[in-house]
């Protein structure tokens, strides 16, 4: 997919959870396939070579990270340290969590930037907030996100 296609054309990722490469090339897609949904975004699937942490961007020029984990039980939102050194950062970070093969995915929470990219919260390459640190307002998410009602 969209991984493939960067490594053929180029653009270096880092990968420092130690995963194999085929799992993150499904995991984030999914992710981002369920915030779409449970949003009414539509749902990117381009697969053009790019470096950066986008996935959507709200009318209100909010720009959004969708995380993926498979992890149920103590989740957490992670984002490569690396990324910030670029200007391709997110404003809001978003956790989904479910496993690869569904067919139940949850939001667990989501961050602002700033909260994310602390020093604090780096942890071996990444920054790091376990899901009961992150904000679970929903209705005032749909508020940032431009998506209340």
């Amino acid at each position: 997919l969209r991984r493939a296609r960067n490594v053929a054309d180029g653009v270096s990722e880092k990968i420092f959870s130690g995963k194999d490469p085929a799992l993150i090339n499904i995991q984030g897609p999914i992710g981002e396939f369920v915030f779409a949904k449970m949003f009414g975004f539509p749902w990117d699937i381009n697969t053009k070579p790019r470096k950066g942490g986008i996935d959507f961007e709200c009318k209100n020029g909010i720009m959004i990270d969708v995380k993926h984990t498979e992890q149920t039980v103590d989740p957490q939102l992670r984002n490569s340290q690396h990324k910030i050194e670029r200007d391709y950062h997110a404003d809001v970070y978003v956790l989904i969590a479910g496993p690869v093969c569904g067919p139940k995915f949850s939001m667990m929470g989501y961050a602002f930037s700033g909260e994310l990219m602390r020093e604090e919260n780096i942890d071996r390459g990444s920054y790091v907030l376990p899901a009961r640190r992150l904000r679970w307002d929903l209705e005032g998410f749909r508020i940032l996100i431009g998506r209340e009602g």
